[in-house]
């Protein structure tokens, strides 16, 4: 049993789903076996055959929180927020991912209310969560609320920091971006580039040089964006 999900996961990731498939029809042990069941859903869902994916997932004789988060995922990404979201309601099995899974398909349409709501009834949240939020906020320019989250997190990573400078710099919110990164720990390339950008976008050409040239052994791969953003 072990060797052949492995032969199925193998074929899966070469996208050689018939051949997985024609794997899994063959095994005589499948139907107890939720794993086995899983790997063929998720294969044929991370390929885009989303039907073939529900049907067998409602063929399954038992299913776990990886089987509801395949199907949900499947369907967000798709788009079909209305099925993704049926699915969420149904199964009593979820975990952080497939609460933040719904939360990002949300927010990746634009429809911040019902991320929101999501984010709410979360009765436990990880970096993920709440950057998630922040970022949705942000890419509406709702900066206020995003700032709300921000300033609620116990603990941020880069990709919060980030986020938040990006947004203001983006919004020509010069002095609050700048503030923001004075106050970051740990600086990395994507701070400094942001900061290049708002820098150059507010006309402050000497101070984006200044920035770009004192930390360009950091900048790295951004290091072009940056020069863009200064000679734009």
């Amino acid at each position: 049993l072990i060797s052949s999900n492995t032969l199925i996961t193998a074929y899966s990731q070469r996208n050689q789903l018939e051949r997985a498939r024609k794997l899994f029809d063959a095994m005589p042990q499948r139907d107890p076996n939720t794993y086995s069941w899983n790997i063929i859903v998720a294969a044929y869902a991370r390929n885009g055959q989303i039907d073939r994916a529900r049907d067998l997932f409602d063929e399954m004789p038992s299913k776990d929180v990886v089987s509801w988060n395949a199907m949900i995922a499947a369907y967000a990404q798709d788009g079909d927020l209305e099925e993704a979201k049926a699915l969420f309601d149904r199964t009593k099995k979820k975990d952080l991912f497939t609460w933040n899974t719904m939360m990002a398909a949300y927010a990746g349409e634009g429809k911040i209310s019902e991320a929101r709501e999501i984010f709410d009834r979360m009765e436990q949240r990880d970096l993920v969560s709440w950057n998630t939020m922040i970022n949705a906020y942000s890419q509406n320019r709702h900066l206020a609320e995003a700032r709300k989250i921000f300033d609620a997190m116990k603990q941020r990573n880069e990709i919060s920091w980030n986020t938040m400078i990006f947004a203001y710099a983006q919004n020509d919110d010069l002095e609050e971006a700048e503030r923001l990164f004075e106050r970051m720990p740990h600086r990395d390339a994507v701070a400094m580039n942001a900061m290049v950008q708002a820098y150059a976008m507010a006309g402050r050409i000497d101070q984006a040089r200044q920035m770009l040239e004192t930390t360009l052994d950091r900048l790295d791969w951004t290091m072009t964006v940056a020069w863009n953003a200064l000679i734009a």
